[in-house]
């Protein structure tokens, strides 16, 4: 074993991660065939996602032990997550698994190593059945978090989900188990009752669930206590919810959703590679982009993480999220720069605050409306001067190759939805484990959404599982800590979120308002201004026998009419605007969550109130205080899902231009 390898120290990125499950009696004489397999597998995926790959491990005896051995040599971060309590998981332990399970956590950085809390059964159980329902909370985790699942198992399951009539299995949280949970989703395989007694969880996950948990690797691995059937010790066995698959030669076994491998071969290693999702390799993108950002503007990402005010306590894992939110923040305000600028009218000019003022891509396209209109109107009614006729033509041209070669090619819109919406998500991420809340934004963020976007919740996993750690970390430590520190986070929270953002919100609503009633009021202005000159025109004509007056200078009397050419053109600047800049919808949404936060402000108010006259409760007052941070998030959440969607809804560019 190498030496150690700190994955918490290699920057705040966005981590691809690879859970692992498998039996614990490997076979000694397919061992051998097994490890180069799991080698050739970790390779593939380590040269395709470099240092942001993580291989996630409760590094019990067998196959967990094995991967991690793999991974190390590799050089690849582990993070040992682990079912239960350290001290009685490594119990369990055969003695050689024991002193591997020691070297491995030697190897391991601390903040790497998370320790999943004892699930709270109230039915009578013994030794056995809890330690089941640890297992079955891990696999759920394992589950939910990890981009892909790799599995050491010989493919048997004695308790397939054709064959049993409930949800409840006999053997739980077993391998078999938390493959058929991967691929057949947690309601067909885990008891409502779990999700209900674990506190990472929210709720578990319906029925009709749209968001994908992502592909297996099955490694072909025979136990010592049963003869494997049907499969050659290690054989790989893509498996993946139904997708298109790339070319796959004849000589390979391909029955969707399943594609055999022999991973010996290279051929093999390249068709692997190229199964892996396409939303990894946008997610380690992703990374990239906001490390050339950080880069670029450390200074602004100091300022917007100082901003954000969440009290880490000097937790490195907590400082890595706020730091990643600083970063998906600022990059989402570059891209938000680049495409819509600074100012839009109808709303007051930006003050305060560094930096150029833009006014972005979105100002050009509408701009060049009414400047058209201009060029055209006049080149009608001025002589036909094929000047202003190649204006209008350079205009057009013009806005339509900055919307082609720009704005659609690097993508800023998308860019600024996604980084706003990640940002969001991480800030909910940094708030609930500093407060000690373990739940996953990934579990609780664009779930119905595996369009487009679908990619950001996936990049979510590994932030959310470093969150998780965090959270549970802070609950061990609250029992050793004063009291008066507790109270000092709560409160921080309390005013840096809860009241801060709930200011926000109420003066977004206010300069809303006032941005719609401005747009439309110039809007009906141009088009009043249009009709009546073309009322006065007609009555001036007909005054005049059907023809305009004689006026000095002769071009005075051309004015009118370019004007009511141009008008209507102005008035669709400012409507284009209050369309595409979702004015009315901003206003809504703004309002929402407005008076969700004021509520959640009411209600901390009252719980701090309740807390100086009655101090006996603490463990149920902090419990209502999570159970609010909790609702809030989610609501912040859904509120910020609705709003990357009524965006997506309003492209910004040309509608013919795709």
């Amino acid at each position: 074993m190498n030496g150690q390898f700190n994955a918490s120290k290699q920057g705040s990125d966005l981590h691809i991660l690879i859970g692992v499950t498998g039996h614990r009696d490997l076979a000694l004489e397919s061992r051998d065939r097994v490890r180069i397999a799991v080698r050739h597998a970790l390779t593939v995926w380590h040269q395709a996602f470099g240092a942001r790959l993580r291989v996630v491990t409760a590094l019990a005896d067998g196959a967990d032990q094995l991967v991690a051995e793999i991974a190390q040599e590799l050089s690849i971060g582990v993070i040992a997550l682990l079912p239960m309590n350290r001290a009685y998981y490594r119990s369990t332990l055969l003695a050689e698994g024991r002193e591997k399970f020691d070297n491995f956590l030697k190897n391991i950085d601390v903040n790497d190593i998370i320790e999943l809390p004892e699930i709270d059964i109230k039915e009578e159980a013994d030794a056995e059945q809890r330690a089941a329902v640890q297992y079955e909370q891990l696999g759920i985790l394992l589950c939910r978090q990890c981009h892909i699942l790799l599995a050491l198992w010989d493919g048997y399951d004695a308790e397939p989900l054709s064959a049993r009539m409930s949800r409840q299995r006999a053997q739980r949280g077993g391998t078999a188990h938390v493959v058929s949970m991967r691929m057949n989703g947690e309601y067909t395989e885990v008891p409502v009752a779990l999700f209900d007694q674990s506190i990472l969880f929210a709720e578990r996950l319906s029925r009709l669930e749209l968001a994908r948990s992502g592909p297996v690797l099955q490694i072909a691995t025979p136990r010592i206590s049963r003869v494997m059937e049907q499969r050659t010790p290690g054989q790989a066995i893509w498996w993946d919810q139904p997708m298109p698959l790339p070319n796959i030669s004849s000589d390979i076994e391909a029955v969707c959703p399943e594609v055999v491998l022999d991973l010996s071969l290279s051929k093999h290693r390249s068709i692997l590679a190229d199964l892996i999702p396409t939303t990894c390799h946008q997610i380690i993108a992703a990374s990239q982009q906001l490390g050339a950002a950080h880069v670029m503007t450390s200074h602004g990402c100091k300022a917007k993480a100082k901003e954000l005010g969440v009290p880490s306590a000097g937790n490195p894992v907590i400082l890595r999220l706020v730091e990643l939110f600083a970063q998906s923040d600022l990059y989402a305000y570059q891209a938000q720069q680049n495409l819509i600028g600074s100012w839009s009218p109808g709303l007051p000019w930006p003050k305060g605050g560094g930096g150029r003022r833009r006014l972005g891509a979105l100002f050009a396209f509408g701009l060049a409306i009414p400047i058209a209109s201009a060029c055209f109107e006049v080149y009608c009614e001025y002589g036909k001067d094929p000047l202003w006729l190649m204006g209008y033509i350079v205009v057009l041209a013009l806005s339509f190759a900055l919307y082609r070669l720009v704005v659609r090619k690097y993508g800023w819109q998308n860019r600024y939805q996604d980084y706003r919406a990640l940002a969001e998500a991480l800030r909910v991420q940094a708030i609930w484990a500093a407060s000690g809340v373990p739940l996953a934004v990934s579990d609780n963020y664009l779930r119905h959404q595996e369009d487009e976007i679908g990619w950001i919740r996936l990049a979510l996993r590994g932030p959310s599982l470093m969150g998780i750690g965090a959270a549970l970390k802070v609950r061990s430590c609250r029992k050793h800590e004063a009291e008066a520190v507790t109270e000092q986070s709560s409160m921080t929270i309390r005013e840096r979120w809860i009241i801060k953002q709930g200011e926000y919100f109420a003066a977004r609503v206010g300069t809303y308002e006032q941005a719609v009633k401005t747009s439309d009021r110039y809007a009906k202005a141009s088009l009043i201004g249009a009709y009546s000159l073309a009322v006065a025109l007609v009555c001036v004509q007909l005054a005049y026998g059907g023809a305009l007056p004689e006026t000095e200078p002769e071009w005075l009397r051309e004015v009118p009419t370019v004007l009511i050419g141009v008008l209507p053109a102005i008035a669709a600047f400012f409507l284009i605007f209050k369309e595409a800049r979702a004015y009315e919808d901003h206003l809504h949404s703004y309002n929402q969550s407005s008076l969700v936060f004021q509520e959640a402000a009411r209600q901390a108010d009252r719980m701090e109130l309740a807390a100086g006259h009655c101090s006996a409760y603490k463990a149920e007052q902090q419990a209502d205080w999570e159970d609010l941070l909790i609702a809030l998030g989610r609501q912040a959440l859904m509120e910020n899902a609705i709003w990357i969607q009524t965006h997506r809804a309003r492209p910004v560019g040309f509608k013919s231009g795709g």
